[in-house]
């Protein structure tokens, strides 16, 4: 049997406040700069505030998620700015135990025994109706986790297990 492999790229879409936020303390640190000669501590404590605000913002602002589906394992990377990668969950087939459209009625029986839950979805009004819920359970907790899968990757998980995979 021949293995199956499928990666899929997501761009989160940024939240309005952290683009006004990379703004503000892009402007917070230029007049940092401009005080600095005047008020040496202060314009040096506000260029550090201002530029570690446009660090973690700008990190949130150019963020993508990746699933990548390997054989029924699935892992799940955040991506920002491009260039750096944190992977966030593995799962393999076994622990999985429903795959799902995210509003599915299958899984209010596990929100209501408070399943954590991760969002690896883009946040993206457009695009809601093609959120799916991940089932999986690790060491005896259950763990609810969105995601926007592309048709083939649903159609390879289908193919896998067809009992666990709702389209």
């Amino acid at each position: 049997m021949e293995s199956q492999y499928y990666e899929h790229l997501v761009q989160c879409r940024p939240q309005p406040l952290m683009k006004l936020v990379k703004v503000i303390s892009m402007v917070g640190f230029i007049f940092s700069l401009l005080m600095a000669p005047g008020a040496l501590i202060a314009g040096i404590a506000g260029c550090l505030a201002m530029g570690a605000t446009f660090w973690f913002s700008n990190r949130e602002v150019g963020k993508e998620y990746e699933y990548v589906y390997i054989d029924g394992d699935i892992s799940f990377d955040e991506i920002y700015n491009k260039s750096r990668r944190k992977t966030k969950l593995k799962t393999s087939w076994e622990e999985t135990r429903l795959v799902c459209r995210a509003d599915s009625p299958e899984l209010n029986g596990y929100r209501q025994k408070n399943a954590k839950v991760q969002n690896f979805a883009s946040r993206d009004k457009a695009n809601e109706s093609r959120v799916y819920a991940l089932l999986t359970e690790k060491q005896g907790t259950y763990m609810i986790v969105y995601f926007e899968p592309a048709e083939d990757m649903l159609e390879m998980m289908w193919r896998k297990s067809p009992s666990k995979v709702k389209k």
